[in-house]
């Protein structure tokens, strides 16, 4: 009676191994075909420019949508092909390539932090913050990188794990204080770089400030509710950042820290 059950259970894991399989050679052919290039590929409605952004936009539903299996498996395929995409993809003169390149690295972020926190820390500067600190970006590219930070400044755990895991490691770059000051002087004065002229008319200019004030904003409201809630329930909040998709280290709550430093002291 046990050798059918153990057969069922062989073909399964073949009939899994199979899926698997298909579903990485899925996953490199969309991530080599985002950087396919052609001659007229730059022309948004060549159709080489229009597969290269179906493809991108194949891959953001498929990140959207992973499941236990995809986060446990394909985190090298994650590295060595959806990575070098997102490079090619940062600086391509296609809005639309770019565009959809920042909402898959938001992707990542959210939800593949744990396991990304070196590319994380390559990647941030180079998609986030560099078209903020760079006078002569276009509009529609720092109105794209505004409106990523905004999402992202609604996530206060996420907030809490790129300052503990970046800006108090001293062996990498510090990502929040980082963000925040570039927020401050966009805030300030429409760019974080030097002044361009003739990039941005007046009205551009007042939307991108207004924009990265509702960013700072953002972040201190997440800051404030992550606060409150450690330290209203500090158990809960624990168990919470043990569940979710964190970097390496966890950021404790300040209560929890405080009595367990105070524990330690005794």
């Amino acid at each position: 009676q046990g050798e059918p059950g153990s057969g069922e259970e062989a073909s399964q894991e073949v009939a899994n191994a199979v899926r698997c399989r298909d579903a990485f050679l899925v996953f490199r052919r969309l991530c080599n075909l985002s950087v396919k290039e052609q001659e007229g590929a730059t022309d948004p409605f060549h159709v080489q420019a229009r597969g290269r952004v179906l493809s991108l936009e194949l891959l953001k539903v498929l990140l959207d949508n992973a499941g236990a299996v995809f986060h446990q498996r394909f985190v090298g395929a994650i590295k060595q092909y959806l990575c070098m995409s997102l490079l090619k993809n940062c600086s391509h003169p296609t809005p639309h390539s770019f565009q959809i390149s920042v909402a898959i690295f938001s992707t990542l972020l959210v939800h593949f932090r744990s396991q990304l926190k070196s590319e994380i820390g390559v990647f941030f500067p180079m998609m986030m913050l560099r078209v903020l600190e760079t006078g002569s970006s276009l509009f529609q590219a720092r109105c794209t990188v505004l409106g990523s930070l905004q999402l992202l400044a609604a996530d206060p755990q996420l907030l809490v794990d790129l300052f503990v895991n970046y800006d108090c490691d001293f062996e990498s770059t510090n990502i929040f204080e980082r963000t925040v000051t570039t927020l401050v002087k966009v805030a300030q004065r429409g760019t974080a770089g030097a002044v361009s002229e003739a990039v941005l008319s007046p009205q551009q200019e007042a939307q991108v400030q207004a924009e990265a004030m509702q960013c700072l904003v953002g972040i201190l409201r997440s800051l404030a509710r992550w606060s409150d809630a450690a330290e209203e329930r500090p158990q809960e909040v624990k168990a919470a950042a043990q569940s979710a998709h964190s970097l390496v280290v966890e950021a404790e709550p300040p209560a929890q820290a405080l009595a367990q430093a105070e524990e330690e002291e005794a």
